[in-house]
Formats: C-alpha cells, structure tokens, sequence
C-alpha cells in the first residue's frame, strides 16, 4: 500500500490527510541534546543531504540560555552563543541543500531561571499562598491571561 493511497483514502467520508505522517525528517536532539552550535547543525544537515530526508528539525536549545533542561525555557530569542547568525544560515543550508527546516518549540511551559519568569512570575498557574507545582523543572504558562497570550503569539510570530 502506498503513502499516496492512505494520505488520499476517506475515514467516515471525509478526507483524510496523513500525507505529514510520512514526511523523512531529521531532528538534532537525540545526536546533540543541548550541546550544538551553527557548525555542527549545518554539518548535520549537509550530510543528510541526499539521503530522502526532506526536513530538518532544530530541537531544544536554540533559545534563550538553554544549556540544560533547568534553564531557558520560555526565552524564546535565538541563543546567539550557539547562533551568533540567527536561525538564517541554518535555514539557509537547509533550502540549499533541498530541505525543508522545522523548529520545536513549548510555548506553554516556562523555567524559573528564564528571563520571562523573572520578570513575570505571576505568568504561571498556582494556587495563591502555594509554591508553584513543577514537573521537570518545568511550570506552566497561564494561557487564559492575555498577556501571556500575547507574548507568546508575540515570540512566535
């Protein structure tokens, strides 16, 4: 049975478009965690050329100070430690060689050594008068205030 055939068969007669879930892609995080700069990504993607993968996915990372899963998270600027191009060049070595670029992100979680929490620790839900409730190092963004919201529609735009 073909990828074609699936992405295009009717579930309940409506159309049924898996053609994403064949897409070869190729994400950095299991090769290098957090330890990457534009060299190594651009190296990665270089020798993934020719192979079938049509994507590249940057992983956890790229952002903020995000050297580890404690920090960082809810920074979403580009680390220009990593990056001191931006995300350009390594979009760039994507298109040239013949692929697609992708980025992961998790607009809703945040850390506590964030730039963001610092200046908005009431971003986070809680119950008033407890700690917040962290799970892997990790608090949520409170995505019924506005503000929060916006900044990240803000951040992703």
């Amino acid at each position: 049975m073909s990828a074609w055939w699936i992405g295009k068969r009717t579930i309940n007669g409506a159309h049924a478009a898996f053609s994403w879930y064949f897409r070869n892609f190729q994400n950095n995080w299991e090769s290098t965690y957090f330890n990457f700069n534009e060299d190594i990504l651009c190296d990665m993607i270089e020798k993934a050329k020719g192979t079938g993968i049509d994507t590249f996915v940057l992983d956890d990372g790229w952002f903020g100070v995000r050297n580890s899963d404690t920090t960082g998270l809810g920074d979403w600027f580009v680390n220009q430690a990593k990056l001191p191009g931006g995300l350009k060049n390594v979009i760039k070595k994507c298109h040239e060689c013949g692929m697609k670029f992708g980025i992961w992100i998790e607009p809703e979680m945040i850390s506590e050594d964030s730039q963001l929490y610092q200046e908005h620790p009431d971003w986070c839900i809680r119950m008033p008068e407890l700690p917040p409730c962290k799970s892997r190092h990790q608090l949520v963004l409170d995505f019924s205030n506005p503000k929060v919201v916006g900044y990240i529609k803000e951040c992703i735009e």
